[in-house]
């Protein structure tokens, strides 16, 4: 399934969150193929990825920062 970015926009943040990191995670299996055949250059440019998805989100108004912190990677 393909979602364009107005029906992306739409989702709640959390919904928003995990099908970027689904797309991550497709993109690098298909690249790479499975998890352990990864290089640790792999490994490291995955979690940077995975990062990055994070870094442009800001927890929900009615989120506390400790809840937040949580779910960071």
């Amino acid at each position: 399934m393909t979602l364009d970015s107005l029906h992306l926009a739409a989702l709640p943040p959390a919904d928003q969150i995990q099908f970027e990191l689904a797309d991550v995670d497709e993109r690098f299996h298909i690249q790479h193929g499975p998890d352990d055949s990864w290089l640790d250059g792999t490994w490291r440019a995955y979690d940077a990825a995975i990062n990055d998805v994070w870094a442009q989100y800001q927890p929900p108004p009615e989120m506390d920062t400790e809840t937040w912190a949580q779910y960071q990677p």
